[in-house]
């Protein structure tokens, strides 16, 4: 079993597979919600805190892609913005892919789960220099 300790080791684990794996990416930002307090915005002015929204999701197989920067320099001409991405792995069954409802039903769990602080445990999570991210 291939220990994932970064964006290039679950490429490699994805494709060593024996099912058709594809790679579940939502792009987030972090923001002070309106109603916040002076406490609230200190920690986030610190880099910590903050509401997570997300702003656009996709959907590749592992061989569509070849590092973790060539995803974030695609990333940034849609949307510059971004800040983190939450990255799932969906698995076909042998020989097929997943198909398009059950990528499209991955990407809105895990659209939900940032939007309303579900559990994020399956996911790793990146920043824009592709450094793993642990929210708590």
């Amino acid at each position: 079993m291939v220990q994932i300790k970064d964006f290039e080791t679950l490429l490699e684990a994805t494709r060593q597979q024996q099912e058709s794996f594809q790679l579940l990416f939502v792009f987030a930002k972090s923001a002070l919600p309106p109603e916040h307090s002076e406490e609230e915005a200190k920690r986030f002015k610190s880099g910590r805190g903050g509401e997570l929204t997300p702003m656009m999701c996709v959907d590749k197989s592992p061989d569509e892609l070849t590092n973790f920067k060539a995803l974030a320099l695609e990333a940034e001409k849609v949307f510059i913005d971004w800040q983190m991405v939450f990255t799932g792995a969906l698995p076909g069954t042998v020989g097929s892919p997943p198909s398009k409802a059950e990528i499209d039903d991955a990407l809105k769990n895990m659209v939900q789960a940032i939007q309303f602080g579900g559990d994020m445990s399956g996911y790793l999570i990146f920043d824009k220099n592709g450094d793993p991210v642990r929210i708590v």
